[in-house]
């Protein structure tokens, strides 16, 4: 019966040696689940915008500064002209045409 008793012992030091084991990996199981919910998580959030840098102390003004005009092109460009030229203009611009005609005549 000696025999016996010590298999006996043996069995029980295994299942307690069992039930830690089985303890340790409860605790890693759920760390694992509490790190999986949280990439889950964070999967769904929209991604920030990169940074441009460290802003601007004194930064300008944005759209177009008041007072410096537009660039002037086309007919508005022929009518500036302050001298005549003895060059005929483009066919485009008729006003200028009728208007060379009226003040030469």
């Amino acid at each position: 019966m000696v025999a016996g008793e010590e298999t006996l012992e043996e069995l029980r030091a295994a299942v307690v040696e069992l039930r830690d084991a089985l303890g340790v990996r409860d605790e890693r199981i759920a760390e694992l689940e509490r790190l999986l919910g949280e990439a889950r998580r964070s999967g769904k959030r929209q991604a920030a915008p990169f940074s441009k840098g460290l802003a601007c102390a004194d930064p300008k003004v944005p759209g177009r500064k008041s007072g410096k005009g537009h660039v002037v092109t086309g007919i508005a460009a022929c009518r500036s002209v302050g001298s005549v030229s003895s060059t005929r203009p483009p066919r485009r611009c008729a006003r200028i045409v009728a208007e060379r005609r009226c003040s030469s005549g």
